[in-house]
Order: C-alpha cells, then structure tokens, then sequence
C-alpha cells in the first residue's frame, strides 16, 4: 500500500431498524452487527447515509442495517461510498463493484478470470469524485483505476490518466497545502471534501477550495492513522485504538468502545456516529448532537 494513509474511504439494546434513543441513559456504544464467520469474517468499512440507513462490508460481503446481506463469493468488500442519487457503491477484490439502488445489490462491475500481473492489480479498495461538475465517479487500488461511464459500466483509465488520478486520490491537490506543509496522510470524505495532516503535526479540513485548521495530531496518532470521519464540521480520527474529536482549539479524546482495539473506519449521520473493528459494527447516538453529516470513506490501516 501507498506510505501515505488512502482514503478508501467509511463504518444493540434496540433493533437495528428502530430510531435511535437520544436519551441521556441510554447506553453509549450500542453493538449493532458481528461480521458473519467469527474470525474469518473481518469488517474492512462502514457507512452511514443521511436517508437513516448504515452498511457495513469486509470478507464476507456487505450488510444494509445489519440485517439485509449480500454475499461476495470469493471476494471482498474493501470500500463503501455514498454517491446521493446514484446510490452507494461498494468496492473490493477482483475489480468488483456493487451497487445499491435502495432495494437490491446491482453488480455493475468484476474482473476478468484471467487476474492482472502486480501485486494488488485487481484490489479496488477506494472512490472518489473530483469536485468538478464533469467529473467522473472513480474507483481505485494499490495501481488499478477504473472510471464509470455514464451508462454505468466501468472501464480501466488510460496509464497516464490514471497515474494522475491515483495521485489526485493520494495526495489531495496540491493547492490545497497550506505553506511548509509536507503532506502525513490525506483521505477523502467526500466530493470535494478532505481531511489532511502535515509532518509537523498540523491537521486540516478542506472542502470548497478553503482549509480550515484542525489542530495539532495527537501523539497517539503520528504512528499510523486508522479511520476519519466527518460530522458537519466535526472530524473524528482513530488511531491505536483510541478515538479522538479534532478542532482548531486542539485534539481531545473521547470514549471508544470497551475493548475494541482496532478502529477501522467511521461514520457520522444523523447525529449517530458509527465504528467498525475488526468483527464489530458499533453505533453511538449521545456522542454528540450534530446536523446530518457527509459520509466518511475510510481505509484499513496500513501495514
């Protein structure tokens, strides 16, 4: 995987199904999926969307609101991403592409048989959509880089093309860098929206072509960098299985679910904040009080 932290990218005591409680006794992290096959069934991604619903992905598929699942013989689920109207797409080994209509799993795209020469060739684990309004949805790994047509196929971009996209996904423009800022990590959020930290420790929000400061990276987190998720102005970073709330006043902590060691992706909507380790979807609706946020799109960690 690239040095740089990609994108990829985000992931009871009530059903799952039901309107979260938002009163103050209500437990904190309620448990609301296990990835199917114990062990073997690890979770990759997770994603909330502002119509209420909340999906989860890794080896064994991907599940709508833990209860609707659908099975990826053979392959994994690596990525999530809501895209409005087109619907949310899920993305994984042997090229494949899903996606949801809001009633059923479409497979829009899968490898051919015969696999592509490099190691990862075939991997898809992130999209991305350029803020520009013509802008293709695109679908990316370690070194492949698929376009959507606007007849909803998918095709490989020409190298050179490509090359320049997987940087654009990678590195974020280069624009958007304030002064001495040697790039960390950048991740995307969503359409035009993007979380980035710098070497010296200094973390931004940017979207609309402005960047707004997010305070100083925690100590915990120069490491490696886990998940990001955004709630409206809000953003969340996971990172040695602790869970943090950045700001330009600073970094603080806050509760992460007991025992969960591992931070995989986050998502915020709705005013529920949602967490996936590495076999549990968890959700938190009294973490705080937000307006409906933007999707993350997360990444595994690196490594």
């Amino acid at each position: 995987m690239h040095p740089l932290i990609c994108l990829v990218s985000v992931l009871a005591a009530t059903p799952a199904s039901s309107s979260p409680t938002s009163s103050s006794t209500a437990p904190r992290w309620e448990k609301v999926f296990e990835a199917p096959g114990g062990t073997k069934g690890w979770l990759s991604s997770v994603l909330a969307t502002p119509a209420g619903d909340w999906f989860a992905g890794g080896k064994w598929g991907v599940t709508r609101n833990g209860k609707e699942e659908e099975e990826t013989p053979g392959a994994t689920i690596l990525g999530l991403s809501d895209q409005g109207a087109a619907g949310v797409f899920a993305v994984g080994s042997d090229e494949l592409v899903l996606r949801f209509d809001g009633k059923a799993w479409l497979k829009e795209h899968v490898g051919p048989k015969a696999k592509r020469r490099g190691h990862g060739a075939d991997l898809l684990d992130s999209m991305f959509v350029d803020a520009k309004p013509d802008a293709p949805l695109v679908a990316h790994g370690p070194s492949l880089v698929l376009a959507r047509r606007p007849d909803a196929t998918w095709a490989p971009v020409p190298e050179a093309d490509g090359k320049k996209l997987l940087l654009l996904a990678e590195l974020g423009p280069p624009s958007a860098r304030p002064p001495k800022c040697s790039l960390r990590a950048w991740m995307w959020l969503g359409r035009g929206l993007a979380w980035f930290a710098c070497h010296d420790g200094r973390t931004f929000l940017y979207g609309n072509g402005a960047v707004a400061p997010k305070g100083t990276l925690a100590k915990e987190c120069k490491a490696s960098i886990s998940a990001v998720g955004n709630g409206g102005p809000d953003v969340y970073v996971g990172c040695a299985g602790k869970l943090w709330k950045t700001g330009e006043e600073g970094w603080r902590p806050i509760e992460a679910p007991k025992d969960e060691r591992e931070l995989r992706a986050i998502s915020v909507a709705k005013g529920c904040m949602y967490l996936a380790g590495r076999y549990t979807v968890w959700r938190n609706c009294a973490l705080q009080e937000q307006p409906p946020a933007t999707a993350a799109f997360s990444g595994i960690p690196s490594g």
